[in-house]
């Protein structure tokens, strides 16, 4: 079983003001209770591409085409046992240049994996 585990970054015109002045990023994984290693050295960015978001979208943003990329870290994990397992991925940015753009997060993931 591979699992991507990812932070992606949408970039418009405000998007790319953000990432101006953000020194500390950091992310961490753990997969039932045992931490993941070396995750910086999965870290994958894309090109700048074109993203066009519907109207009357999920995340009630503006509607269009504005130029975005992707930066996320990517790792695979070995296939895991049939059982219940426990995933937490935590992610913060510091941005003392623009605090506005600040954030934390921690998501909790159950998988269950069956024979």
């Amino acid at each position: 079983m591979a699992l991507k585990i990812s932070v992606y970054v949408t970039l418009n015109k405000i998007g790319f003001k953000a990432l101006r002045g953000v020194n500390t990023f950091s992310t961490s994984s753990c997969l039932d209770g045992r931490q993941l290693q070396n995750l910086e050295q999965y870290r994958a960015t894309s090109d700048v591409f074109n993203m066009t978001v519907a109207e009357n979208n999920a995340f009630q943003s503006q509607s269009g085409t504005f130029p975005a990329m992707a930066d996320g870290f990517f790792a695979f994990l070995e296939p895991l046992q049939p059982g219940e397992h426990t995933l937490v991925l935590e992610q913060s940015v510091l941005n003392p240049v623009q605090p506005e753009y600040n954030f934390a997060s921690r998501t909790n993931y159950v998988l269950t994996v069956e024979p």
